[in-house]
């Protein structure tokens, strides 16, 4: 039986991804070396993309133990290592695909809005709006310099985007500590200093200022207030600034804090 002259030639390599990169592999794939099959003359990026690992969140790859760049040729017989996001120490003398310092401003996708919400009250700096398709997203966080958060894996499999993360946690709260400790913002925390409506820096107005632009009861009630500087949404502290401290120390962020709260 004569062999099909058009039929691919196929080629194998060995995988080997460490950490939370495991989660876009099949399970009987995960924490494992395993065969990858292909075909043609790809390059490093094209095969971790066959894999279903995105590039944007690979940190580092080896290959035959030395680290190289995304458009590394493939050939076919090459042991592959592949890491995510790496302290500088477990770097040592490779060179990682993300560049350094890392992002502490970020733009969210539409399925993020409650984390959204979390991360200005945690005073971290971050773009979300509902309409926000993926054009755009990547198209800001490019020339922004921002990391993007998604619940959409689709979007880090783009070549452009440089910082990207798939926030694993469904629930807003553990999604908060999971975003906090993967890009190791925790010295970044400045808690009530964003507007939770649309990211603006706080500072605070004198209560003259601000008698016609807020309920009776919260003027005679309170003494300090807070406005957006981009917005102009003012903000005291009440009853939701300590329901959110609560939520944050809960959470282990905080034990005491002074900060504004929303108004109605």
């Amino acid at each position: 039986m004569e062999s099909d002259p058009h039929a691919p030639l196929w080629r194998h390599l060995t995988l080997r991804c460490y950490r939370e990169l495991n989660d876009f592999l099949p399970v009987p794939s995960r924490e494992r070396c395993f065969q990858f099959r292909f075909s043609g003359q790809p390059s490093l990026k094209s095969v971790l993309e066959g894999a279903g690992v995105p590039q944007a969140e690979v940190d580092l790859v080896l290959v035959d133990g030395q680290s190289t760049t995304l458009d590394h040729p493939i050939t076919g017989g090459e042991r592959l290592e592949v890491f995510p996001l790496l302290e500088p120490l477990e770097i040592d003398s490779f060179t990682p695909l993300r560049p350094r310092p890392l992002p502490d401003a970020f733009i969210l996708d539409v399925n993020l809005g409650r984390l959204a919400r979390l991360m200005r009250l945690s005073g971290l700096d971050c773009l979300y709006r509902r309409d926000f398709d993926d054009e755009e997203i990547v198209r800001l966080a490019c020339e922004h310099g921002r990391g993007i958060l998604t619940r959409d894996k689709g979007i880090l499999h783009r070549g452009a985007v440089i910082h990207g993360y798939w926030v694993r946690n469904t629930d807003p709260e553990r999604q908060l500590l999971e975003v906090i400790h993967h890009y190791a913002l925790e010295g970044r925390l400045s808690f009530f200093s964003r507007c939770i409506r649309c990211n603006g820096l706080l500072h605070t107005i004198s209560r003259d200022e601000v008698r016609d632009r807020v309920p009776a009861g919260a003027w005679r009630e309170h003494r300090h207030f807070f406005v957006c500087d981009d917005c102009g949404q003012v903000y005291w502290r009440g009853s939701h600034h300590r329901a959110m401290t609560r939520t944050l120390t809960r959470l282990g962020l905080l034990s005491k804090t002074q900060g504004p709260e929303t108004g109605p």
